[in-house]
């Protein structure tokens, strides 16, 4: 959690009773979906299928690419809220992975792509 969202949003299933009582989404909260993941770990359990349930097409006229560095710096205070609400302690994987996405703001889009969809596949499916 500490080096991207590991939820992928299009995927969730949740009771609607545990969402209300994380606080649901907050407007504003950029990216909201990663911060209400942190706040419903911190009352309950995730499981994680090992089956891809959908394929997710990331291309450079997205929403995120349009606002990455926001993106980025949100997704900064929702780890260091996750760290200080769940008690996890970063690693040095965890600052090289945040220091390489950060770099990687500058790249362009289509590089951008490519390394995203490596990395994620790779932990997702587990390879």
């Amino acid at each position: 959690m500490l080096q991207f969202n590991p939820v992928p949003q299009p995927t969730l299933m949740a009771r609607a009773a545990l969402v209300r009582k994380a606080g649901g989404y907050r407007q504003g909260e950029i990216p909201e979906d990663f911060d209400l993941w942190v706040r419903m770990a911190a009352i309950t359990k995730f499981h994680n299928l090992q089956t891809p349930l959908v394929k997710y097409r990331i291309h450079s006229g997205g929403g995120a690419s349009n606002y990455k560095l926001e993106l980025y710096l949100g997704s900064l205070r929702v780890k260091r809220r996750a760290a200080a609400t769940l008690g996890l302690k970063a690693g040095f994987k965890d600052v090289a992975v945040n220091i390489f996405q950060l770099i990687s703001l500058f790249f362009p889009n289509f590089l951008r792509r490519i390394i995203f969809e490596r990395i994620r596949s790779s932990v997702v499916i587990g390879k």
